[in-house]
């Protein structure tokens, strides 16, 4: 089983939180044009982790307020919620 694109975004997503500090506009587009082709070079165990990954994400965010009464989904932004949900269901691998 090759994990090598997610290991690939793992680590430089590491280096840029741990090393780069915050992205400029520019950085940040830059970022986020690399997705697609992230996303089209992951194999079918990538794709698979990718979205179990995704979907407890989702689980977390929209898990019951603890016992304190927090809960994740009252900050949640609904774009960040619509990418989970699409990444769980597999959605941005096209279908």
């Amino acid at each position: 089983m090759s994990m090598k694109t997610l290991a690939d975004i793992a680590i430089d997503h590491f280096c840029l939180l741990m090393f780069e500090g915050p992205l400029d506009p520019e950085d940040a587009g830059a970022l986020s044009q690399a997705i697609p082709v992230y996303l089209e070079a992951m194999s079918p165990d990538e794709r698979v982790a990718f979205s179990a990954a995704a979907q407890r994400a989702l689980d977390r965010l929209i898990a019951p307020p603890d016992e304190h009464g927090y809960s994740p989904k009252t900050t949640v932004k609904p774009d960040e919620l619509a990418f989970l949900k699409s990444a769980a269901a597999g959605d941005l691998f096209g279908g």
